[in-house]
């Protein structure tokens, strides 16, 4: 065994910290470790089984989460920590030209695990898999062949359009021949997208004699007395005083301007994708003014927004993977310009919150400012309006008509019920907590609405499709369960109609759900470290779950029994999974399969349940 063991000095811990653990050490130098424990182990290339030499190997205990030791692997790609007291520890590797890597961690990107170590106990063979980073790579042009520079390429995991599971996997700024490239990126499938946002703003009175930063490319001044500004860059065409100018569209590869016909590339560990070639639509634009108006007049500083027909969601909502072509906010008399909007069908929209947007003022370094409130305490209802519209030239005297969203919303009501009463928190009344409904489409929150204690609640919302959410709640409580009509609807879609919907009884408590057991393999042996899979047999909410639902878990089991619990009230699939299969969660795609190698189990009223799992190694 070829291996440098080394103590950390106090400069290398902070360095290290900082670059591993995110995190900045005390003043005072660490205790060193003491104790008769061994940790050996080695660090290998997953993709071709080789020893990775000179990888600093970083080791910390699960309780500091901070690095205390480290080993730089030798020739043969081993490693030894040694003299280590008992505990449960974390094993980490970096090394430039590979994604980190972890103990326990089976594909890119995915969780490590961690190791216990009793009193003299030696733990070898241990081993680290490391990924080489993929990168995608290619060129852009707009729609009549010329390279575009300086705009940037963004790679999100998944299709641009999909649920709110979609992650982003890395940015490219093209160079001055329309090439671009993503490094460091994780092996998997990807949307390309390059966002073209054109916003007008109108020029505050506050702004006085001061000069736009035009240096940046981003923002100029029009004879219409209002800032136009674009994400494309400084090769952006500006509109300039009684002329239109071209204008840039969001654009998704392949090559189209709608998100619902964008297509992924898939990119394998160490592979350069290259000929990720695709064009930017760019249009002769129009200008499109109006005025939007209340009941009480004209309506100063709501956001106005343009959107494609087929993306298009409640106002005050931005859908996943998508962007309107264009915004302005209105200035005080209500009045509202796009300096830039292309010709075609679109939905207009506008939305204002209470209390409004704020005030636009110009920075010392010249450049336009939102002012917002804090909302933590404002009114959520705000106004809303949303319309459709055909633009086939510069068009004028649009009148948006907004009305508060509890007269153009559906009502969403019901009471709110605890398992038992808890009025008081040390002393204090209950902390207030807040019921809200989330666009299931990832588009945001409706609501939140505040309660003090159990009774009823309305929330006012578009009419779409939302998941139940509850916040600020005290410690140990959640929501247990939540029935419309004597039928479970946690964790799945509320469609709600133009009607509303009543009668929602939402049961908060702390008599939380657990699952124990053992993990095997076919032959029964202990597994250690499969991921445990927990979702619901309900398949209607799959084809949109999001990561932070309550029913949808996923953990590691790190001992000789796994343990998942907080979960609501409900029926589940529960399965055991090597952590390799599941670079795809929670996506339905996954989901289906897995069901069929998964145990139904029924938990409800906080129930203690054991149910053991044999783990899952391929999925068809």
């Amino acid at each position: 065994m070829q291996a440098v063991r080394e103590r950390l000095t106090r400069p290398l811990r902070v360095a290290l910290a900082v670059i591993a653990a995110g995190a900045t050490l005390q003043a005072q130098q660490l205790p060193p470790l003491t104790g008769t424990g061994l940790i050996l182990g080695r660090v290998v290339d997953a993709s071709t089984g080789q020893p990775v030499s000179t990888v600093t190997v970083l080791l910390s205990t699960t309780t500091r989460g901070i690095p205390q030791e480290t080993a730089l692997t030798g020739p043969d790609g081993q490693f030894a920590f040694m003299e280590l007291p008992t505990g449960s520890y974390n094993l980490s590797a970096i090394k430039s030209g590979y994604l980190d890597g972890a103990y326990g961690r089976a594909r890119p990107g995915g969780a490590g695990a961690s190791l216990k170590l009793q009193p003299g106990q030696r733990l070898g063979d241990l081993k680290i898999l490391m990924w080489r980073p993929s990168v995608i790579s290619g060129h852009i042009d707009d729609d009549a062949g010329r390279p575009l520079a300086g705009v940037t390429v963004t790679a999100t995991r998944g299709l641009a359009a999909g649920p709110a599971v979609d992650s982003y996997g890395g940015s490219g700024v093209t160079n001055e021949h329309g090439d671009y490239r993503i490094p460091r990126m994780i092996p998997g499938e990807y949307s390309l997208s390059v966002v073209c946002r054109v916003m007008s703003v109108p020029i505050p009175a506050s702004a006085g004699a001061a000069t736009p930063n035009v240096a940046s490319g981003a923002l100029t001044v029009d004879d219409t007395g209002h800032y136009f500004s674009t994400t494309i860059g400084p090769r952006a065409p500006t509109p300039t005083a009684g002329a239109n100018a071209m204008m840039y569209l969001t654009s998704y590869f392949p090559g189209t301007t709608r998100v619902t016909e964008a297509t992924t590339v898939a990119v394998a560990p160490g592979e350069e994708r290259t000929g990720a070639d695709f064009a930017i639509a760019v249009r002769q634009s129009v200008r499109v003014s109006g005025v939007v108006t209340g009941p009480n007049g004209p309506i100063a500083m709501a956001m106005v927004r343009l959107w494609q027909p087929d993306v298009a969601q409640p106002a005050g909502e931005n859908p996943v993977g998508s962007f309107p072509i264009a915004s302005a906010i209105t200035a005080g008399d209500g009045s509202f310009l796009f300096l830039a909007a292309p010709t075609g069908d679109y939905l207009l929209d506008g939305y204002r919150p209470q209390p409004p947007i704020g005030e636009v003022r110009m920075s010392p370094e010249g450049i336009p400012q939102l002012q917002t409130h804090d909302y933590s305490s404002s009114d959520p209802e705000g106004w809303t309006a949303a319309m459709p519209i055909s633009i086939a030239g510069d068009t004028r005297d649009i009148a948006l008509t907004m009305a508060p969203r509890s007269r153009t919303g559906a009502s969403v009501s019901g009471s709110v019920v605890f398992d038992q009463m808890m009025t008081f928190n040390n002393g204090r009344p209950l902390d207030p907590f807040f019921i809200s409904l989330e666009s299931n489409t990832g588009g945001g929150m409706s609501g939140p609405v505040r309660a003090d204690a159990p009774g009823p609640f309305a929330i006012t919302v578009t009419p779409g499709r939302y998941e139940l959410r509850a916040g600020a709640l005290l410690q140990g409580f959640e929501i247990v369960a939540a029935t419309l009509g004597g039928r479970d609807i946690l964790g799945t879609p509320l469609d709600v109609g133009p009607d509303g919907m009543a009668g929602l009884v939402i049961r908060i408590g702390n008599r939380l759900n657990t699952i124990t057991g053992k993990v095997t393999d076919t032959q029964g042996r202990v597994v250690r470290d499969a991921g445990i899979a927990l979702f619901p047999t309900d398949t209607r909410g799959w084809p949109l779950v999001a990561r932070t639902s309550p029913r949808v878990v996923y953990r590691r089991a790190e001992a000789d029994t796994y343990a998942i619990s907080g979960f609501p009230d409900g029926e589940y699939f529960i399965a055991a999974v090597d952590d390799a299969l599941m670079a795809n969660w929670p996506s339905a795609a996954l989901l289906t399969p897995l069901s069929a190698h998964a145990v139904r189990i029924d938990v409800r009223g906080g129930m203690a349940k054991t149910q053991n799992l044999v783990v899952v190694r391929t999925i068809k």
